[in-house]
């Protein structure tokens, strides 16, 4: 009847509209799977654009004496915990061993204060022939940051996040600072011939203290 071939065609209709929604939520399914694998795979990074978007929103929290106090929770509080859980995950014989390698701690070094302020202040010398970029302060920035090794916490993480040597890491982030503290000025004496005075005991005491 007209009224069955009616209901027939609804009936398949709707057949197919429940097949298109089940292959939808099995393309989305599939695409959740996919986006987390990749977040959990790059946690760090996914970690840090996380940071960047929270800071965009609510910059306040950041600051000195803000509802996170950075300045013990941050320099303190989290630095301490990157060495705590390096060093539960670390056999002190291998943190020994990382002092031995001395090709590697020679190649570290050397990036560090030979050929990464180098790269910089050749970069500001270009970049300060330019034309249609100025500004002297930041140009003296680039090289400030060319100079000065990463922070410890940072190497830290790095590595362990590229599945790199976490012993290796942890001296040569620590000994690369140590020496920096006198380095550094030096370094920037030599390539902006700006000098200044600093309390060298009271960086070494801060340096001490966050390891």
């Amino acid at each position: 009847t007209p009224q069955s071939e009616q209901l027939v065609a609804e009936l398949t209709a709707l057949r197919a509209s429940l097949a298109a929604v089940e292959a939808d939520l099995a393309v989305s399914g599939n695409s959740f799977r996919v986006v987390k694998r990749v977040l959990m795979k790059q946690w760090f990074l996914s970690g840090m654009l996380l940071a960047v978007i929270l800071a965009a929103i609510y910059p306040e929290a950041g600051r000195n004496q803000a509802p996170l106090y950075p300045q013990y929770s941050v320099k303190y509080i989290a630095v301490g915990l990157i060495f705590l859980l390096s060093g539960l995950s670390l056999k002190t014989r291998e943190l020994g061993k990382s002092a031995l390698y001395w090709k590697y701690n020679l190649y570290f070094f050397v990036w560090v204060f030979v050929f990464s302020p180098i790269a910089w202040f050749a970069l500001r010398y270009l970049l300060d022939l330019s034309d249609w970029f100025s500004n002297e302060d930041l140009l003296d920035g680039l090289v400030v940051m060319g100079v000065l090794p990463s922070t410890i916490s940072s190497q830290i993480v790095l590595a362990k996040a590229m599945g790199g040597n976490d012993a290796a890491s942890l001296f040569n982030a620590t000994f690369t600072n140590l020496v920096g503290v006198i380095l550094s000025p030096l370094l920037l004496v030599v390539l902006l011939g700006n000098s200044g005075s600093v309390s060298a005991s009271k960086l070494l005491l801060d340096l001490v203290i966050s390891i």
